[in-house]
């Protein structure tokens, strides 16, 4: 059998496995076998709804009037991992030293407690962007998170490393922008 229902590993990341759904269904197939059906995968697909969010997420651009080109959005997008957090797991802990990463809401939400009041993160939503900016200006790659953000529901969350996002080669081309 070819095709096995995967459920909600089809969030879980493995480099063997290629996920898909069909009428509502999600599979995992084998990637050896993937690659025989369809082919190598020559280049990363750039969705509407990822340009689109990319291009939202201000802490990676030097001002907020830049727009990425195709190129560079699909660089960004390489850049990114995959995390699963269960309903009420933590994804930072208030006031900890943690690494300068910027996380992208893809699936599920995120809670942002600020205080007395909580910031719902929806998908596409962001949330590390204090610490990853500040640690961007200071050449520093961890920084300290100002609130705790907890998964309010099982939730994806996309996320992009600073070093990770500084190794990219859009940086020549940022000052042109």
């Amino acid at each position: 059998q070819v095709l096995q229902p995967a459920g909600d590993l089809m969030w879980l990341d493995t480099k063997l496995k290629v996920k898909a759904e069909k009428s509502g269904v999600a599979y995992v197939l084998d990637r050896s076998t993937f690659e025989t059906v369809v082919g190598v995968p020559k280049d990363i697909l750039l969705t509407p709804e990822a340009s689109f969010y990319i291009n939202k997420m201000n802490a990676l651009k030097l001002s907020p009037l830049q727009e990425f080109s195709t190129e560079q959005m699909k660089a960004i997008q390489s850049k990114f991992t995959y995390h699963f957090f269960k309903a009420d797991d933590t994804i930072l802990e208030a006031d900890a030293t943690v690494p300068a990463v910027l996380y992208a809401v893809q699936q599920g939400t995120a809670k942002v407690k600020t205080g007395r009041f909580h910031h719902l993160k929806i998908p596409g939503g962001t949330f590390g962007d204090e610490v990853f900016q500040s640690a961007r200006e200071s050449g520093e790659f961890t920084g300290r998170a100002e609130h705790a953000v907890l998964a309010k529901t099982n939730c994806v969350c996309g996320k992009l490393s600073l070093e990770d996002f500084l190794s990219l080669p859009i940086h020549d081309t940022d000052k042109k922008l």
